[in-house]
């Protein structure tokens, strides 16, 4: 069997690959340009695609041209990149071939936080106070009723506008003290983004809740709380570890019943002081983390293959908790530095240098050479950085 993984220089599609590498299966990575997965042993052969980013149209005609020419019979569509241009193409692919990604119509009740606050309501789960204008003569009357911090979001971390994509991180600049800043956050991102969110900001811990569902009946499920995460203001997590907790693994999983999810998803959470779980996302497709899911006993990836290739799959809820995994280059070094200039040293460096029996997204001495690609993204990253063309993105927006 032949399949396809897009966007190759996630870590997700590189578990994904060793996953189903690993079980004799033919796994074909592809990427807008030279990357991770590229570099496995467990990858059979990899393409160079146009860049989804700038050129969604030529995206599309080659995946699928690929997908006819190359035989595959299965086409997983990775990050947010391209998730949405696939599920909206679904329909175009040659008869026979699986495209893993809910209809376009379920998966924006996802990609689109408007709409995913309105299933929250109908699951009964809580979601940040939250408010859109739509215009922007609305703001300066908005500004001055909300209660801060509040937080700047656009609906979607992807937008398309004028045949190119935007992509819009929340950052430290987008957590608004008073007025002032907040329509300054607003203006910023709207020009990117029209007419973002406005959101109470959630003090809490983060928890993602991930799951595999078949139209809306959930077949596996996992829950890990967040250690580290850059930018430290709210961001990828650097460092998790796996947890038992039925209740927010219920809620989760209530939220995506209702919306008839069909496929792979993590639920993010903020779990208050208090102990109440707050929505905080919902990501339809691989998420970042997956690595650690996998390594305490949940294999997202081929138990989705397999639900895909024979219809169904058995259940999986129990897993090895206590189980922990780090993305160490290049974020978890990021996030180290960012502690240092916080002034955060003693701490930051005590646990930042604890390696024992801690898994990690990327490194493997079973499959070496990603861990080199790796390396080379950094290296080409800093270059890039240093030569102006890349600014350094994450804690100051």
């Amino acid at each position: 069997m032949k399949v396809l993984y897009t966007d190759a220089h996630s870590n997700a599609a590189l578990v994904a690959i060793r996953s189903l590498g690993a079980k004799g299966i033919q796994v074909y990575a592809s990427d807008y340009r030279k990357s991770l997965g590229f570099y496995s042993k467990y990858t059979k052969g990899s393409f160079i695609y146009p860049s989804p980013l700038t050129e969604p149209t030529e995206f599309i005609e080659y995946i699928l041209k690929k997908a006819e020419t190359e035989g595959f019979e299965v086409v997983y569509p990775v990050h947010e990149f391209t998730t949405p241009l696939i599920s909206k193409h679904k329909g175009e692919f040659p008869e026979g071939v699986k495209v893993a990604v809910p209809d376009f119509d379920i998966l924006m009740l996802a990609h689109d936080k408007s709409r995913t606050e309105k299933y929250a309501k109908k699951a009964k789960i809580k979601y940040p106070k939250t408010v859109i204008p739509k215009t922007l003569d609305e703001l300066d009357d908005i500004s001055e009723k909300i209660s801060y911090p509040a937080v700047v979001k656009p609906k979607s971390k992807v937008t398309w506008r004028d045949g190119k994509a935007s992509v819009v991180k929340v950052t430290r600049d987008c957590i608004a003290q008073d007025k002032k800043h907040l329509i300054e956050a607003y203006q910023k991102i709207h020009e990117r983004s029209s007419f973002p969110l406005i959101q109470e900001y959630i003090e809490g811990i983060g928890y993602g809740v991930s799951a595999l569902v078949k139209d809306g009946n959930p077949k596996a499920a996992f829950v890990h709380k967040r250690l580290r995460e850059y930018p430290t203001t709210g961001g990828a997590s650097t460092l998790r570890v796996s947890v038992k907790d039925d209740n927010l693994m219920e809620t989760g999983l209530s939220l995506l019943e209702n919306m008839k999810w069909d496929g792979l998803a993590m639920a993010e959470f903020k779990v208050t002081t208090e102990g109440e779980p707050v929505l905080m996302e919902v990501n339809g497709r691989f998420w970042g983390s997956i690595a650690l899911a996998v390594a305490a006993g949940v294999d997202f990836p081929y138990l989705y293959h397999k639900m895909l290739c024979e219809g169904d799959v058995e259940e999986v809820f129990d897993y090895k908790e206590n189980v922990m995994c780090r993305w160490l280059i290049p974020l978890d070094i990021m996030q180290y530095i960012a502690k240092l200039r916080q002034g955060d040293i003693v701490d930051s460096t005590r646990d930042f240098f604890k390696f024992k029996n801690i898994k990690d997204d990327i490194i493997s001495a079973d499959d070496p050479y990603p861990t080199v690609g790796a390396v080379m993204d950094c290296v080409n990253y800093a270059v890039d950085v240093l030569s102006g063309k890349r600014r350094v993105s994450g804690e100051t927006g």
